[in-house]
């Protein structure tokens, strides 16, 4: 290697010249300021490093110190000190702040929520391989932790129903339903609220569903739906209800009479 090359990404720290050489043979480009001052291509002196403001030659085996004094007390030039910065070729896995941690935890909710997963997928093995690839800082909850985050989420939601239906002013309206699980043959009812919003708006959005552990009677589902209905603060606003062949809710007896007006749709409208 020429001494052509010797302070390319040359060490200042370094009191060796030909160790900057031999460590940076195949380099190129010459960073280091003490390029500007000295020479190596000189004709009288070839692959000789020589100053080019008297010219005097150095020593092959001159330190990077050497020069630098020569030129300090010769023509009072002061080499400043440089450090090449160091590239970090790595990802960063800290864990994420909390502000950040909170955003990816209610993604993680959100995505459970709507596909219907199970608590448990978050600790699945290859659902956990995917998360580390798209984002090595995150740290994925445990299933019992998910269930806190769901629960959570629920409750604020219906939370916010609340505050809604509380701006209610006209009077509203439910359709009920009634039906058995072919999976795990479990009763459930299910109630839906229509009502007109203050821009005269139909809207209609599932209020609650109740699961039935009970016998099917009219004074059960009753019992049920004002819970509901007391729940949210609309047993005074309730104007009809609307179900299917379900004869204990519109039967002549049914206790729903008295508060509601009932409409029969199935086989028949009555």
């Amino acid at each position: 290697m020429s001494l052509d090359d010797a302070f390319d990404f040359v060490d200042l720290e370094s009191n060796d010249i030909l160790d900057n050489i031999l460590r940076t043979e195949g380099s190129s480009r010459k960073t280091s300021p003490l390029w500007n001052y000295v020479d190596c291509k000189s004709l009288a002196h070839p692959e000789v490093l020589v100053c080019k403001r008297c010219n005097y030659v150095f020593s092959i085996k001159s330190s990077n110190t050497t020069i630098e004094q020569h030129l300090l007390n010769k023509h009072n030039i002061i080499i400043p000190k440089v450090r090449k910065q160091t590239t970090l070729n790595f990802k960063c896995t800290d864990p994420w702040p909390a502000k950040e941690k909170l955003e990816r935890d209610k993604a993680v909710v959100i995505w459970i929520i709507d596909n219907q997963q199970p608590f448990s997928v978050v600790e699945n093995e290859k659902f956990i391989e995917m998360m580390h690839i798209f984002d090595p800082r995150y740290k994925i909850p445990d299933r019992h932790q998910i269930k806190e985050m769901i629960i959570d989420e629920f409750n604020e939601r219906h939370s916010n129903i609340g505050y809604d239906l509380q701006k209610i002013s006209s009077k509203v309206s439910f359709t009920a339903d009634m039906w058995t699980s072919t999976i795990s043959s479990e009763a459930y009812l299910g109630l839906t609220i229509h009502y007109i919003d203050q821009n005269w708006v139909l809207r209609h959005f599932l209020l609650d569903i109740i699961p039935f552990k009970v016998r099917h009677t009219g004074i059960n589902m009753a019992a049920a739906i004002t819970n509901v209905l007391n729940e949210f603060n609309l047993a005074g606003k309730a104007l009809a209800l609307t179900t299917d062949n379900e004869s204990a809710i519109t039967s002549q007896n049914s206790p729903f009479r008295p508060n509601f007006k009932l409409t029969n749709v199935g086989r028949k409208l009555i």
